[in-house]
C-alpha cells in the first residue's frame, strides 16, 4: 500500500480539527435545563373571623341564617340588668351564627356568638419539600415547573422565593413558591413540581447519563 500524500493528510487533518472545534462550540451554545422533581403541596384556606362573647346575658342575633354581611353591621346584642351590648363586624363576609344558642337564649362571657368567613381572596401557600441530599443545589429565584393534566395551560412555571433554614420533622427542608394565587388555587393539592436547578452543557449531560446508566 503507498502512502497517503501529505497535502491530502493535511486536510483531512484539518477537517478533522474543524469538525471538533465546530462540535465544541455548538456543545457550549447548546445548553439544556437539568431539573430535580421534589413532591409539594398546596394550603389553602378562607379566612374566617370568630366574634366571642365578652359579655354574659341574654342573645339577640340580627341573622338567625348565613347572610351577606359589612363592615360597621351590628352582628347580634346581649342584654343583662337592662343593659344592651352590641357586636359589630369587622369586615365584609357572610355571617354564622353559634347554632348551639337562637335569639332568647341566654349566652356566657367567652363563648363564641359567631363566626364571619371573609369574602377577601383566601390564602394559599404552595411548600415544596426539599430532600436533605439536594439542599445544596436549591437556592431562592429558581424556576420551578409543574404538569397538569387538564388545565388551561400545560406547564405552570413558579419560582422559590424562600427556603427554610432548618428541615422538619420529615427531614424535608420547606421552599416556598411564589405565584399568582388564581394558578395556586387550581392546581391539586398535593403532586410533583420540577426545580430547574441548573443549565449544561449538552455534551456533558449525555455522558453523565451514561455513566449513570452503566453505573446502575
Amino acid at each position: 500500500m503507498g502512502t497517503v500524500p501529505h497535502r491530502i493528510f493535511r486536510v483531512g487533518t484539518f477537517i478533522i480539527i474543524c469538525i471538533i472545534i465546530l462540535l465544541a462550540a455548538v456543545g457550549y451554545i447548546l445548553q439544556v435545563p437539568s431539573y430535580i422533581e421534589v413532591p409539594y403541596i398546596v394550603f389553602g384556606n378562607t379566612p374566617s373571623i370568630g366574634i366571642i362573647s365578652k359579655n354574659a346575658g341574654i342573645i339577640m342575633f340580627r341573622y338567625n341564617q348565613p347572610h351577606d354581611i359589612e363592615v360597621g353591621d351590628t352582628i347580634a346584642s346581649i342584654t343583662k340588668d337592662n343593659k344592651s351590648f352590641y357586636y359589630i363586624s369587622p369586615t365584609n363576609g357572610i355571617i354564622e351564627s353559634n347554632f348551639l344558642y337562637v335569639t332568647g337564649d341566654n349566652i356566657s362571657s367567652g363563648d363564641t356568638l359567631a363566626r364571619i368567613i371573609s369574602h377577601e381572596s383566601p390564602n394559599y401557600k404552595l411548600i415544596l419539600k426539599i430532600p436533605l441530599n439536594i439542599k445544596s443545589e436549591i437556592k431562592s429565584g429558581l424556576r420551578v415547573k409543574f404538569t397538569v393534566e387538564g388545565a388551561t395551560t400545560e406547564n405552570v412555571v413558579g419560582y422559590i422565593k424562600k427556603i427554610s433554614v432548618i428541615p422538619d420533622e420529615s427531614n424535608c427542608y420547606n421552599a416556598i413558591v411564589e405565584m399568582p394565587i388564581s394558578i395556586m388555587q387550581n392546581l391539586p393539592t398535593s403532586g410533583k413540581a420540577k426545580i430547574h436547578y441548573r443549565t449544561e452543557n449538552i455534551f456533558k449531560k449525555i455522558l453523565a447519563t451514561k455513566k449513570v446508566s452503566r453505573s446502575l
